[in-house]
């Protein structure tokens, strides 16, 4: 009975707190505040991807271009 009585209380505090502009305000900054840090880690994701492609393709040129020396090298032998 204790728990059931302060249950009901808790859900008439919130229920007061829900109406507050305030709550919504605070809810909407933080909604706000979420959504910037996932925008900002997906950033940072893109980031990190476009690098290593960057690098990727780096070393295939580099691979390419070492590949084409031995060639080289094996026919003036």
């Amino acid at each position: 009975m204790n728990s059931w009585f302060i249950l009901m209380i808790l859900n008439i505090v919130v229920d007061q707190f829900l109406e507050m502009d305030v709550f919504r305000s605070v809810l909407g900054l933080t909604t706000l505040g979420l959504y910037i840090a996932i925008l900002s880690k997906y950033i940072q994701y893109e980031s990190k991807l476009s690098k290593a492609s960057r690098e990727n393709e780096i070393r295939k040129q580099v691979e390419a271009v070492l590949e084409q020396r031995e060639k080289e090298a094996q026919v003036n032998e």
